[in-house]
């Protein structure tokens, strides 16, 4: 009888203190976000492989991709390429002054069939957030 009631406390007490955590006003606001839309296009677009995979990342143009990755966004590319797209970023790590680029990359089973050979700019000086269009090339087996 009484590990019951210790019991019944201890869960009114974590229940209490989850509720008092929740609602607490000290949580930070989620941060703002961003989004860059457009379309990958193609000049020879061909049937894509089912389960192929569309990337398309943003990153500040200053610095190496791999490290200034500003936001990526990976879907199932299904049907024929022209293929819109949507990726959202943190608009709190972009910096007015810098210049970003964007790529996409088709891939299938791991293997890259369509590439962004070179980057298009976008999100700052001018440069367009929707209606962006990122062509991509086949690559060569």
């Amino acid at each position: 009888m009484r590990g019951r009631r210790t019991r019944a406390l201890a869960f009114a007490t974590l229940a209490l203190c989850a509720c008092a955590t929740a609602s607490s006003p000290e949580q930070p606001p989620p941060q703002q976000k961003g989004v860059l839309s457009g379309t990958v296009t193609s000049a020879e677009p061909a049937p894509l492989p089912p389960h192929a995979l569309l990337t398309v990342r943003v990153w500040d143009a200053l610095l190496p991709p791999s490290v200034a990755t500003v936001g990526e966004t990976r879907v199932e590319a299904s049907g024929p390429l022209p293929l819109p797209f949507e990726l959202f970023f943190d608009s709190g790590l972009i910096q007015e002054s810098h210049p970003y680029g964007a790529r996409a990359k088709i891939t299938a089973e791991g293997v890259t069939l369509y590439e962004t050979e070179t980057p298009v700019h976008v999100l700052t000086q001018g440069a367009l957030t929707v209606d962006v269009e990122l062509p991509v090339k086949r690559v060569a087996p």
